[in-house]
């Protein structure tokens, strides 16, 4: 493929990715993998989107609060409020309108003020960061 092809791209992309990801979980996730694949042409994959929006989305994505947000004073060693970005989906608007980003996060804790803070950040970041909504139980 030419140098500037989008495979060529993309394989560099997958490869400084895959890089980085080995220098932050290498010695924790030793089987942790990523691949890129085309689309079944059935996927009923949506079209892609300009770089502004792609840009907008990962700033998204990047904000989002991740992973153990506070721990127990009470229990050594426990989680008390965490957040897990999911996963992430595009779709196209009805209408045929912009593709909108689609992101499932499964928010935690055992204390009932600490997960309202941390619902109240994702809004933020869904506001701030494109006009997005965030729907809570």
């Amino acid at each position: 493929a030419p140098e500037g092809s989008a495979a060529v791209v993309a394989a560099r992309v997958v490869a400084d990715a895959r890089a980085a990801m080995g220098l932050e979980f290498g010695l924790l996730e030793t089987k942790a993998s990523m691949e890129l694949a085309p689309a079944p042409a059935d996927a009923g994959v949506p079209p892609p989107v300009d770089a502004r929006t792609t840009a907008r989305w990962l700033d998204a994505l990047l904000a989002l609060p991740n992973g153990p947000l506070k721990w127990s004073h009470a229990l050594p060693d426990l989680v008390e409020t965490s957040n897990n970005v999911a996963a992430a989906r595009t779709t196209e608007a009805a209408g045929g309108g912009a593709p909108e980003l689609f992101v499932l996060c499964s928010t935690r804790s055992s204390v009932a003020p600490a997960i309202e803070r941390v619902r109240h950040s994702l809004r933020a970041v869904a506001e701030t960061l494109g006009g997005g909504r965030i729907e809570l139980p």
